[in-house]
């Protein structure tokens, strides 16, 4: 059963994580936008977390989603709920997972052009023990994104 929480949550994790962008610059930057990434978990804010993923990943789900004619991005949140709502209450679930996720980073290792930057970071969910995390992002244009998660 905990294996099966561990995989559910790093699942909603990756997905969630990959919808984030990393603004501001050095590590007081990046630790900010950790925490505005939290809080638009909290929020359930799928736009928020969709302004915080580097353009290669997000532009294409932002397209797919206009192709699909879902104009709305903060209701592609609700919906997705909705569906998982179907499986019993892994909707609700997803949900209560996404409001109680925290990240407390514990190193910044930037590339010598300061373009790029490895994070190690203790995340946490539903109460659950803080397992290390590694985050990879990119700087585009002045702007933090999150380019990667390895649990």
């Amino acid at each position: 059963m905990r294996q099966k929480m561990i995989r559910l949550a790093a699942l909603a994790a990756a997905a969630v994580l990959t919808l984030c962008l990393l603004s501001g610059c050095a590590s007081s930057g990046v630790k900010n936008t950790l925490s505005r990434f939290e809080a638009a978990c909290q929020n359930l804010d799928m736009e928020e977390m969709l302004a915080c993923v580097d353009p290669t990943v997000s532009g294409p789900i932002l397209s797919a989603m206009e192709l699909l004619g879902i104009e709305d991005t903060s209701d592609t949140l609700d919906r997705l709920v909705a569906a998982l709502g179907l499986f019993g209450d892994a909707g609700q679930r997803t949900e209560e997972l996404l409001q109680s996720i925290r990240i407390t980073p514990r190193s910044y290792d930037f590339n010598s052009a300061k373009d790029s930057c490895t994070v190690d970071a203790d995340f946490s969910w539903d109460g659950s023990e803080a397992q290390p995390v590694t985050i990879r992002m990119v700087l585009k244009e002045d702007v933090w994104y999150i380019s990667g998660l390895s649990l």
